[in-house]
């Protein structure tokens, strides 16, 4: 049997609200976030880094100094330290843009400094190459909580 379509400017479209959009923004962000932080690598790098040492790393470790190992456990301790910083910022994304901002500048700026060691001394192994990307990279997350946070706020409604 066939049924008759109401004319096209009948039919109201959906669109959702807009605080529904921003809710599902802030849902997709924290679930970023959790996915990307809940696997426990930072505090298992973190970890095999302090306690393993230089041991841990892929590669060529034949010509390992004191120095270097002393370093390389020191930064591990810092990853283990700042893993319940980034654990913290998915159930409250919308409101945790500082500590996002500092964990994450505090990433680039690793991601720097390794990129200025692939100039100085030569290419890592693939494992670093990897991690350096990523590292680079990382301010987006800061800049797409910045977005959520500011339409979030702009679009909470009035108390």
């Amino acid at each position: 049997m066939y049924r008759q379509q109401p004319a096209p400017h009948l039919v109201p479209e959906f669109d959702p609200p807009l605080h529904h959009r921003i809710d599902h923004k802030v849902r997709l962000l924290r679930g970023v976030l959790h996915e990307g932080t809940a696997n426990l690598s930072e505090v298992a790098v973190g970890l095999a880094g302090m306690v393993v040492g230089l041991r841990s790393l892929p590669g060529d470790r034949s010509r390992v100094e004191p120095s270097l190992d002393n370093e390389y456990r020191y930064t591990h301790a810092i990853w283990f330290a700042a893993a319940p910083a980034i654990w913290s910022t998915p159930p409250r994304v919308e409101r945790q843009g500082a500590v996002l901002r500092a964990v994450t500048g505090t990433v680039f700026l690793g991601g720097l400094a390794r990129s200025l060691s692939w100039w100085r001394t030569g290419r890592p192994h693939p494992v670093f190459v990897g991690a350096t990307a990523l590292e680079l990279g990382i301010p987006a997350l800061a800049l797409w909580q910045h977005r959520v946070a500011t339409r979030a706020r702009d679009h909470a409604p009035a108390e």
